[in-house]
């Protein structure tokens, strides 16, 4: 699949692919578990652009809530030096990018925007402004819906202008 879109001054961009995945786990950590195998295809198809070149940007309206919720709960029972210090990590709202950067070896930018629509146009620009300052030649971007179970993601790029396909 390849869309190309435009703003304006800005370059046309590419919708290479799109992903779309249902999970049912509670847990950031572990639903990042669950998905990873299904965005695959996401991060490498081909393996024409290196991991410094791509760039991975996620938006979720609540990543982070389950485990904070979980981890404070768990600390105010047991006390603060008890809690399960694996979850903290997880209560910061970055944890997910972070996690699937890791596991698909990204080293470019990696960004998590919290909001509702609002963060799903932000990440859209970032990944565009990174595309279009040639800063990434790949783009990542991912919804994370934890409440509705849901996660899709697209991989964009550059599009390639008519003399640049011959």
């Amino acid at each position: 699949m390849s869309v190309a879109t435009s703003r304006g001054d800005r370059p046309d961009i590419s919708v290479l692919m799109q992903v779309a995945v249902r999970f049912d786990t509670d847990l950031e950590r572990d639903t990042i578990d669950s998905i990873a195998s299904n965005l695959t295809p996401l991060f490498d198809p081909g393996g024409d652009v290196p991991p410094h070149r791509i760039g991975l940007y996620l938006c979720s309206a609540d990543a982070g809530i389950a485990t904070s919720v979980r981890f404070w709960r768990e600390a105010r029972r047991t006390g603060l030096g008890m809690a399960n210090p694996e979850l903290f990590p997880w209560c910061l709202a970055n944890a997910p990018a972070a996690a699937l950067a890791r596991r698909f070896g990204i080293t470019g930018p990696n960004y998590s925007l919290l909001g509702e629509g609002d963060a799903l146009a932000a990440v859209f620009d970032a990944a565009s402004d990174d595309l279009m300052t040639e800063r990434i030649d790949a783009a990542v971007v991912i919804a994370l819906e934890m409440r509705t179970g849901r996660c899709s993601g697209r991989r964009l790029a550059r599009a390639l202008l008519p003399a640049q396909q011959r």
